[in-house]
């Protein structure tokens, strides 16, 4: 017996049509998936570069603010809590800040910072504890 597989049945106009189309959903989907990546990838590159800028300025704003202790224009701890008002916020009653200021800066929108020795320096949650002791509950 000679069984033709049902592919020959089509006629060869069908059979074109549809290798087409298949050209060029392949070619749809290759520069989409092109112009995805290289976006994403400038993108990547731009937010790296604003959150870079955005620690210059938050470093040169310290060191100009330090400029008052060296001088003994402010205690530490008023230079310290104008810094901290500034990047992260007022802070409330609770001892945690209020994020809705004018800085937005990276993925959470706030600077954390730390002292060599682990001691919280600026964060919304976790002002003034040494971080070398807390318990992340979130990855437990």
């Amino acid at each position: 017996m000679n069984r033709k597989s049902p592919w020959y049945a089509v006629s060869l106009s069908n059979r074109l049509i549809f290798f087409i189309v298949i050209i060029l959903l392949g070619s749809i989907l290759v520069s989409s998936l092109t112009s995805y990546f290289l976006a994403k990838k400038e993108l990547d590159e731009k937010g790296k570069t604003i959150l870079q800028n955005s620690v210059n300025l938050a470093e040169l704003y310290a060191e100009s603010r330090y400029n008052f202790v060296r001088s003994g224009e402010m205690k530490r701890e008023d230079v310290l809590e104008a810094i901290k008002t500034q990047l992260i916020g007022e802070r409330r009653k609770d001892g945690t800040r209020n994020l809705s200021n004018q800085v937005n800066f990276g993925e959470n929108g706030y600077f954390i910072m730390y002292d060599l020795d682990g001691n919280e320096i600026m964060h919304p949650n976790i002002e003034g504890e040494n971080v070398w002791s807390v318990v992340d509950l979130d990855n437990e």
